[in-house]
């Protein structure tokens, strides 16, 4: 896969059938990703190619800090209701 030895695993459902190359060694990273959905006529598929990771990303303190849009409005949501409890057996 692109110059990088790979496992190629591939697997069928009705619906879908996936396949994915996982990198060969010490960093066994998936490579590429490839989807083929036969419940649409023509069966068309998507590839997705993984490279470059970066598995210990920097991030600023504050990067994930939701800050809400000056005429954002909160939505009221309905009330959490107890989970319905069977009843006991007589």
């Amino acid at each position: 896969m692109r110059g990088v030895a790979c496992h190629h695993l591939a697997f069928q459902t009705p619906e879908v059938d996936w396949e994915i190359w996982i990198e060969d060694g010490p960093k066994p990273l998936p490579r590429r990703l490839l989807l083929t959905d036969k419940s649409v006529e023509g069966s068309p598929q998507w590839t997705s190619d993984l490279s470059d990771w970066d598995l210990a990303p920097q991030f600023p303190t504050d990067f994930f800090a939701f800050t809400p849009p000056q005429d954002a409005q909160k939505i009221k949501f309905l009330e959490a209701v107890p989970a319905a409890q069977p009843k006991a057996a007589k």
